[in-house]
């Protein structure tokens, strides 16, 4: 009886510490009657894996090409509001002395360039098209480089794909202000009003199989939108940015499932004036 235990033991252990591919054959030639169902199973379980795994790819890829675009976004905008901030002044210069010419203000908007957006709009998850954070974040980049409410709503009013629903009714409404624009948006893209949003802030924490970084990434998302959503027409309250960093940072330190991790960033997360860098 034992020797017969013995045996089935190592049985196992060697179908074990074999590929699938082997084992059905091992099956076809012992005559399975069931090994056709196997096989067919052994397809479906790697046509699933393959494509989890392009799923993870394909997100993984979304991510870093949207944090590409910011980025370099960002490095646009620093530059831009370095020129920006220059006295409006042209020297000439000749040989023989250099004077100071004083440019009209009428003059130094035309010079300036039109407010852009990158991208486009389209409908919510549509692929190659504008998500909700980067185009509040161009939005965001607009107002920092001192242009007009009135030319950034055109340059959104322009990034909206010709002949879509969305363009139509925008562009037949009256006076439309940016705070106003901000929430026709946030309800195209299915987004909720800033109280909703806010109170997920408040409870975000890290989901068990999320990675410390994603689970940053995902509660700065969040964050984010609460800001963006706190900006638009007829708001229930404004929330203001300190209150929502301090949110953040308080939800941040909660929510990371390491409490080794969590305590060596405790006193970082508690400083004055911390950075997302």
């Amino acid at each position: 009886m034992e020797n017969l235990e013995e045996l089935q033991l190592k049985v196992e252990e060697l179908l074990y510490k074999n590929d699938v591919d082997v084992l059905l054959n091992a099956a076809e030639k012992l005559k399975y009657e069931k090994i056709e169902e196997l096989k067919e199973k052994s397809r479906v379980n790697e046509k699933e894996g393959e494509l989890s795994k392009l799923q993870q790819e394909y997100e993984q890829l979304k991510s870093q090409q949207e944090k590409q675009l910011l980025e370099m976004q960002a490095k646009i905008d620093k530059l831009e509001i370095g020129v920006n901030d220059k006295s409006a002044k042209v020297k000439v210069n000749s040989s023989e002395n250099a004077s100071v010419i004083e440019v009209p203000s009428s003059t130094r908007a035309l010079l300036r360039r039109d407010f852009k957006i990158s991208g486009h709009i389209g409908e919510p998850g549509q692929a190659e098209k504008l998500t909700y954070i980067s185009l509040n974040h161009q939005i965001e980049s607009g107002l920092k480089r001192k242009y007009t409410e009135d030319e950034i709503v055109d340059a959104v009013i322009r990034a909206i794909s010709p002949h879509t629903s969305l363009r139509s009714y925008i562009e037949t409404m009256p006076e439309l202000g940016l705070p106003q624009l901000r929430k026709i948006l946030r309800i195209h893209y299915c987004e909720k009003i800033a109280s909703e949003l806010y109170q997920q802030l408040t409870t975000m924490c890290q989901k068990p199989k999320e990675s410390v970084q994603q689970f940053l990434l995902r509660i700065m998302d969040a964050r984010n939108k609460v800001v963006f959503a706190s900006k638009e027409a007829d708001t229930d309250f404004n929330y203001g940015s300190q209150l929502i960093q301090n949110t953040f940072l308080k939800a941040l330190e909660t929510g990371i499932r390491d409490e080794y991790l969590t305590t060596s960033l405790r006193p970082i997360l508690r400083k004055d004036g911390v950075s997302d860098e």
